[in-house]
């Protein structure tokens, strides 16, 4: 097979697999699609164009961070619903740190400030499980340890497909039986990847309205914090009932059976 009738069949298969995927992926979708209307509606909150002096640091630092969710969620709509389960998860993880920058640097101008000055191509920022850890300890809310170890684990389940973890790629890639041994290359349809993926959209919406949450609590004007929150309830709710649904269907943890993370 050459390379431009390989590259064919590829695109073949991805039309299939958004067709096969248009009704497993429904609602999921639409939630996504929702977080991105969420995002929008946060950035439009703090009002119309105005100098950059006007805009506090935080704000300019947590706007250009909300840009990078906007996107990352079209990027997961994309390939997740072409089938490519690993790869919309690893952008999900890269979305769970987005919004945790988001939380850990809104309303904090000696954060934004440190962000802004960041010169080290080693490492970020911050690290996320710090970010985790100071938002929630900030936040107030009850039982805040059991918390952080709830969000972590999402984030480890996000990060095993970023980061190739055996744990998770042993499953996909291959395609065996007694006989034989094959590469599968292009899109998925079983049902550990439809798992990841539900998961990946899910927690990817979710994320989106956390950071959407904590950056208009503290930039955006009361009447734009009032729509955002009449959005962003009913999305949260529609999270709670695609976890419910993946529960009925065996999926109460992470796309890894038998770790944790749940919807």
């Amino acid at each position: 097979m050459n390379e431009e009738s390989g590259r064919k069949n590829i695109e073949d298969l991805e039309a299939a697999a958004m067709d096969a995927l248009s009704l497993e992926l429904g609602l999921h979708i639409a939630l996504l699609r929702e977080a991105f209307r969420i995002i929008v509606l946060a950035t439009r909150g703090i009002g119309g164009p105005k100098p950059l002096s006007e805009v506090p640091p935080g704000a300019r630092v947590c706007m250009s961070l909300l840009t990078r969710i906007a996107n990352d969620l079209r990027g997961i709509e994309v390939i997740a619903h072409r089938g490519y389960a690993l790869q919309a998860a690893t952008i999900a993880a890269a979305t769970f740190e987005t919004a945790y920058a988001i939380a850990h640097i809104a309303g904090h101008e000696d954060r934004a400030a440190r962000w802004i000055e960041h010169t080290d191509l080693k490492n970020s920022y911050e690290k996320t499980k710090r970010c985790v850890q100071a938002v929630l300890r900030e936040s107030g809310v009850a039982d805040v340890e059991s918390l952080i170890r709830s969000e972590l684990e999402i984030y480890q389940q996000l990060c095993l497909a970023k980061h190739s973890n055996p744990v998770l790629q042993s499953q996909h890639g291959l395609s065996a039986d007694e006989k034989s041994v094959g590469w599968v290359i292009g899109p998925v349809l079983d049902e550990e990847t439809i798992r990841v993926l539900w998961y990946a959209l899910t927690q990817a919406s979710r994320l989106a309205c956390v950071a959407a949450i904590h950056f208009s609590r503290r930039y955006i004007a009361d009447a734009a914090l009032k729509e955002l929150a009449e959005r962003v309830v009913p999305a949260l709710g529609e999270v709670d009932r695609i976890a419910q649904r993946a529960a009925e269907r065996g999926w109460g943890h992470g796309p890894f059976q038998g770790k944790q993370g749940e919807y």
